[in-house]
């Protein structure tokens, strides 16, 4: 009888620990059966549990392909070790304020009722003091991409320090990259480093702010492309307070690149540094006190290389499209020789559409096809 008691005491104690919620150990428990894992930041005491989001990831062993990391509004996912996404498509999604009302996260203000922001990702420093200078790695071909939405991604360490080259770096290639309502702040260089080729880059309704380097003109920007890419879409966003340049493409081109309808307040140097794309469309941009570093002596010397020179928007051959507008409110004239053509419209991705402002379904412009 005491035997049997003693067996039954330890079945119990197993099963209370196999039900304890997943906030009460470091990550949590995905299920294998359905696509979006809801990811815990906090504990039974409400504070947040360090590396959550870095190892639910790295646990969850058995993803579905269509797998979603969903983020709890308002929660606080703090990494000492950065996140990777090897051969997998990697997908971070915060909750909107209507999901996080309606799921009782939104406790913030003096109502208690009130939306808290986004989900916020930050780096902390380890116990020896020292800081993973990444939060999320990325690699793979055809497979290792990423989609971040409705997010808050803190470049300044939990110390307050900025000092990092690229907290995203993104070793993948033939991939495609999503990154919407997303806050990229604080940081000394720019958040988004790619570093192949062949990838298609689409960033729609984000906020890129306070990008500010202490050392050095070059300092400050949004995102750098060391190998070029298939399709960089830029549309809606905001950027502010930039020391250096919101947009680098280096060593070679972009395929096909579209800045529409974003607003730029105080960035530094030129729009773009490199100048490496083959169909540029840059449409229904509002830029204020933009170059605000002023020309250098060298600048003086090469006009190439000035705000006001050709090399703002140059391509790298005479004979692909160049189009520019620098205007809140209307289009070039000449884009609006270009008209869709069905399929044969590209990126396929997005309808290859540029977009006018206010929208208009009615008057679509195709980038890729000529009638």
């Amino acid at each position: 009888m005491q035997t049997r008691y003693y067996l039954t005491g330890i079945l119990l104690v197993g099963l209370l620990a196999a039900a304890r919620p997943a906030a009460a150990q470091d990550y949590t428990v995905c299920p294998t059966d359905q696509d979006e894992c809801v990811v815990e930041w906090a504990n039974e005491e409400g504070l947040p549990i360090m590396n959550a989001l870095t190892n639910t990831v790295a646990n969850d062993t058995e993803r579905p392909a269509g797998r979603i990391y969903k983020l709890k509004r308002g929660g606080f996912y703090w990494i000492t070790e950065h996140i990777s996404n090897n051969e997998f498509n990697l997908r971070l999604i915060g909750q909107t304020a209507e999901e996080g009302a309606a799921t009782g996260e939104n406790v913030c203000g003096e109502s208690g009722t009130e939306d808290c922001g986004p989900a916020i990702i930050q780096r902390f420093r380890r116990e020896d003091g020292t800081v993973d200078g990444l939060m999320i790695e990325s690699s793979g071909d055809g497979n290792g991409g990423l989609e971040l939405r409705n997010l808050w991604l803190m470049g300044q360490d939990d110390s307050g320090v900025t000092a990092n080259y690229e907290p995203i770096l993104i070793n993948s290639k033939n991939s495609k990259f999503i990154f919407d309502h997303v806050v990229f702040d604080r940081n000394d260089w720019h958040h988004l480093g790619f570093k192949a080729e062949g990838n298609d880059i689409i960033i729609t309704n984000c906020l890129f702010r306070n990008l500010v380097g202490p050392t050095q003109i070059w300092e400050g920007r949004a995102i750098r492309l060391e190998a070029g890419a298939d399709t960089v879409i830029f549309e809606n966003n905001s950027f502010f307070n930039l020391t250096s340049f919101p947009f680098q493409s280096e060593a070679a081109p972009v395929e096909y690149f579209l800045f529409n309808h974003n607003t730029l307040v105080n960035f530094g140097r030129n729009f773009n540094a490199g100048g490496l794309w083959k169909r540029a469309y840059v449409t229904n941009n509002l830029m204020i006190n933009p170059f605000w570093q002023g020309e250098s002596e060298q600048q003086y010397q090469d006009r190439l290389n000035s705000w006001v020179a050709p090399a703002t928007i140059r391509t790298t051959s005479a004979s692909v499209a160049s189009i520019s507008a620098f205007s809140a409110s209307s289009r070039c004239p000449r884009a609006t020789g270009w008209r869709r053509t069905g399929a044969s419209c590209w990126p396929t991705t997005t309808g290859g559409w540029i977009r006018p402002w206010p929208r208009s379904t009615s008057s679509w412009a195709c980038a890729r096809s000529r009638s």
